[in-house]
């Protein structure tokens, strides 16, 4: 809506959006983030090109793009990741805090629609696979909703490549590899949960990703044990993974046994797994 008007006022006020939550919607919603460069870019190139408030949102706007928060000026992102860990102290250890995806035009539907987002209310609007379920940039996304364009076309070729064969596979192994840290990433896949085995697929891919590494990488381990330490069913998973893997050894490659026996030696360091679980090794 500040776009669309794009007075000297609405600049501002979407200039203030963009320091203080562009960052926040780059990783969230990285599609929406490029569909408003997008039309921000469209919108300022009809502007007169001496607007210095014009040129200094691009330049936020570039910033925000390129992920550099030091050509933001007097951005403190501080305070933001300050009251993030005071909101994680209430949480139980074990639980997380779920983002609703819920967008502007749920908000200005609620009153008529309904609101989708609560627990028992009723919601007349588009329900996800209905003929005309699609919905406008910028809209909100009905819980459950596929989103092909959640990752980029060079991750899911190296998925590919990696032999991740089924689409639980590819995007558990996405989401891995585009966390910003195991923390991150062991947030991003307790949301998945752990209907229909989901747990072993986690495993499956932590393991086979953390034996085809080159040289040894301790994210995957830490990881493991991350998830391990939050729900049992993820170490019985592990462990299942790690038997399966032994069996395969006579097959691997020098580095790929060397990979291994690190993984598990952390295993076992870290007390994620017993001793125990090299009983199906034939000395």
């Amino acid at each position: 809506l500040l776009i669309e008007s794009f007075k000297p006022k609405d600049i501002e006020l979407t200039l203030v959006c963009l320091r203080t939550a562009g960052f926040v919607i780059r990783k969230a919603d990285p599609l929406a983030m490029k569909n408003l460069i997008l039309e921000i870019q469209n919108k300022a190139s009809t502007c007169a090109s001496s607007d210095s408030r014009v040129q200094f949102m691009l330049d936020v706007l570039l910033a925000v793009k390129n992920n550099n928060v030091n050509k933001i000026p007097n951005y403190d992102p501080s305070h933001f990741e300050h009251l993030k860990k005071i909101l994680k102290t209430f949480i139980r250890e074990g639980n997380f805090v779920s983002e609703m995806k819920i967008g502007l035009k749920d908000l200005e539907n609620a009153d008529t629609l309904g609101g989708w987002w609560i627990v028992g209310s009723y919601y007349a609007g588009n329900l996800v696979g209905s003929a005309e379920g699609s919905r406008e940039p910028g809209g909100g996304r009905e819980p459950g909703g596929d989103n092909k364009e959640e990752f980029s076309a060079k991750l899911l070729e190296l998925a590919r490549k990696m032999r991740m064969n089924t689409d639980s596979r590819r995007k558990i192994f996405c989401i891995i590899m585009s966390a910003e840290d195991y923390l991150d990433a062991t947030e991003k896949l307790l949301k998945l949960g752990t209907k229909n085995q989901t747990e072993r697929d986690v495993m499956f891919v932590l393991l086979d990703s953390s034996v085809q590494e080159k040289t040894y990488n301790p994210f995957y381990a830490h990881l493991a044990v991350k998830l391990s330490g939050i729900e049992r069913k993820y170490r019985l998973a592990n462990q299942f993974c790690i038997w399966d893997k032994i069996k395969l050894t006579a097959d691997m490659k020098d580095s790929q046994l060397e990979n291994l026996g690190k993984y598990i030696s952390h295993m076992v360091r870290e007390k994620s797994q017993s001793i125990a679980v090299l009983r199906t090794v034939h000395f």
